[in-house]
């Protein structure tokens, strides 16, 4: 317990330092590392938050309060909403199922965003993860956040390929997108795109903006 209360009364020294240091005064070259650093220490945080998580779980704390569930205690707790408390416990709960991504975020060492491809990935197929987690870390270490999506898709269609299929075909059925006129002389746009059809929309409404900016710069270099 002492040793417990010494190192949250340390963190939070830590944490004082941190907020009182002059971020004016840093080189470019040093801000860049102070958010780096602190990209490492929020992963490290996140990795603790999750083994007390799955530990006030396993344990049943959030009975002795009345609440039904560790996400439902934590919501009330802690303030949160709750999908972002569901999210925690699920995170918890897959960090608990990959022990070596466990140990490479409790590192600082892969993102929460590469964490959640993973626990996608582990949920599909428990079994064939395990074996291959060693190897899916590592791609997680060295990928992007897009080329892991891509990698962990092609790993899932060979380690369950009909559950797969299966959530492609879920997602193809969900796409949609409807553009229509509002009576204010707007257009109103709202759908649901897979993850190329959502990058090919973005990058196409981007193109156009940049050409509506050069042509209005060109204009009023015109008339100047």
């Amino acid at each position: 317990l002492f040793d417990t209360l010494d190192s949250m009364s340390s963190l939070r020294s830590a944490l004082d330092e941190l907020r009182a240091e002059d971020l004016r005064s840093l080189s470019n070259e040093a801000l860049a590392g102070h958010l780096d650093e602190i990209e490492r220490a929020g992963r490290v945080l996140e990795a603790e938050r999750g083994r007390g998580v799955a530990e006030l779980e396993r344990r049943k704390v959030y009975a002795a309060d009345g609440h039904l569930s560790a996400a439902a205690w934590l919501a009330h707790r802690q303030g949160m909403s709750s999908s972002v408390a569901e999210g925690r416990v699920r995170r918890a709960r897959a960090l608990e199922a990959m022990p070596a991504v466990a140990r490479a975020f409790g590192e600082g060492e892969v993102s929460e965003s590469a964490v959640q491809v993973l626990a996608s990935a582990q949920e599909v197929a428990p079994e064939a993860f395990a074996r291959s987690e060693p190897a899916l870390l590592e791609a997680a270490r060295t990928m992007g956040i897009g080329e892991l999506r891509r990698m962990t898709g092609t790993w899932r269609i060979a380690a369950d390929s009909l559950r797969a299929m299966e959530d492609e075909d879920r997602r193809h059925e969900r796409r949609r997108l409807d553009v229509c006129p509002d009576p204010h002389d707007m257009t109103r746009v709202h759908g649901e795109l897979d993850a190329e059809d959502g990058q090919g929309l973005i990058t196409a409404i981007r193109a156009q903006m940049d050409a509506e900016t050069r042509s209005a710069s060109g204009a009023a270099g015109s008339s100047s």
